[in-house]
């Protein structure tokens, strides 16, 4: 059921924003629905339907108090998503490099063979400068947005662990491989379709 709340057919011809929370209103009631009958308790379980019913809200044009978003303090962010993905393109940058890739020559490389990457920037920035950025926000940081963070954690932890054990041809093909990711997922129209402001930072 769940599958298929994501992955079936769109019926409406919608903004791609409001079709993929159409999927998340459908699955979190299915997983209500699910979580009943496995024996959880219903005050519980109601919790996917509440939140199921809030994001239908949205679709109405009603906002649930909790969905209200905080007011930002000084400029505001790019959304998680966004930099969960340009994390991925850091990490494959990173990977190019421990293939025997020069910096810049990486950052060239991967801007010119994933060019959907550039769904991802603010305005004003080049493919290739950001990616050396995204490189070293994952590997040295900052990264103020909390999923980024954790994803760039888990990077760093692989490298710790496996990064001994991969040769340059392996780091090379995961490089290519976390770039490929990054880029299937830029050119998806819920990217492609989010123009994003200029960095005033």
């Amino acid at each position: 059921m769940l599958d298929s709340a994501f992955n079936s057919p769109s019926s409406e011809a919608l903004a791609p924003f409001e079709e993929l929370r159409g999927r998340h209103v459908l699955a979190l009631a299915t997983l209500g629905k699910f979580l009943r009958t496995t024996g959880t308790p219903k005050d519980v379980a109601d919790q996917f339907y509440i939140l199921s019913a809030a994001l239908n809200d949205l679709q109405r044009g009603l906002v649930h108090p909790m969905l209200m978003p905080k007011k930002p303090s000084g400029r505001l962010a790019d959304r998680s998503d966004i930099w969960r993905v340009r994390v991925n393109a850091g990490c494959g940058v990173e990977c190019l490099m421990r293939g025997g890739l020069p910096r810049n020559q990486a950052a060239q490389r991967a801007a010119k063979k994933f060019p959907a990457l550039k769904n991802l920037l603010r305005t004003g920035t080049t493919l290739k400068t950001a990616l050396l950025g995204w490189r070293d926000a994952v590997m040295r940081g900052p990264l103020n947005d909390v999923v980024a963070r954790g994803a760039a954690r888990e990077f760093r932890d692989f490298l710790k662990r496996d990064g001994h054990q991969l040769s340059r041809e392996k780091f090379t093909a995961l490089g290519e491989k976390y770039l490929k990711s990054a880029s299937d997922r830029a050119a998806t129209r819920l990217f492609a379709s989010t123009p994003l402001p200029a960095d005033r930072s």
